[in-house]
């Protein structure tokens, strides 16, 4: 956190005068005073997500991802902030069992209506900045870094390689993958999501 300190010096003089024979002395000085202001600046985010990017990830096969593309930008003044994501409103869709081989792998629990599904424990999570444009942010374009990141924690601010001055803007990309080690259990399974963005002063 940066602190504000500010000083005020007041320059003042002083002069000794002496008055003959008497030893009168006197003091003289000076004050001014200029009022002034201190206030935090704003720091807030804006998400722009192509209208083409997919909105749930689902029928991957083992070692397949998605790629989650949106555009953020610091439309506030004076602070500069790193940016954190989390995925969000996290919803498994069992879909029922897709295969004899689910069924299996599951004991017959896809059958049941209260059944959520296991995508998203399976599935692992990263995240990326991108030097596209906000019109060129789509689930293509180049990443600089991936960066890992847990469902339950996401990637927090300070964490972060994304760094955002006022009005600065940068493509994001999330992907989802469906690792090779998915079993049976996630035939048929998908999850939809929020995509969670936070900015953080630094």
């Amino acid at each position: 956190m940066k602190k504000i300190v500010i000083g005020a010096a007041a320059m003042g003089g002083a002069a000794l005068i002496a008055f003959g024979a008497s030893g009168t002395f006197a003091a003289v000085s000076d004050t001014s005073t200029q009022n002034l202001s201190a206030g935090a600046g704003t720091l807030t985010v804006g998400i722009d997500r192509p209208a083409t990017a997919p909105a749930s990830a689902g029928n991957l096969a083992p070692g397949g991802s998605v790629v989650v593309p949106f555009f953020v930008k610091n439309t506030g003044n004076n602070v500069t902030g790193r940016v954190g994501v989390a995925l969000g409103g996290v919803k498994n869709q069992e879909n029922s069992c897709s295969s004899v081989s689910e069924r299996t792998a599951e004991n017959g629990a896809c059958d049941k209506w209260d059944d959520t599904g296991e995508f998203s424990s399976f599935a692992t999570y990263r995240v990326a900045a991108s030097a596209a444009s906000q019109y060129q942010c789509n689930a293509t374009a180049t990443p600089l870094a991936w960066v890992p990141f847990t469902l339950a924690s996401g990637m927090v601010p300070s964490a972060s390689p994304i760094t955002l001055a006022p009005s600065e803007g940068q493509c994001v990309l999330v992907e989802i993958t469906l690792p090779n080690t998915a079993d049976n259990k996630v035939q048929g399974d998908s999850m939809a999501f929020d995509a969670v963005v936070t900015l953080q002063s630094v």
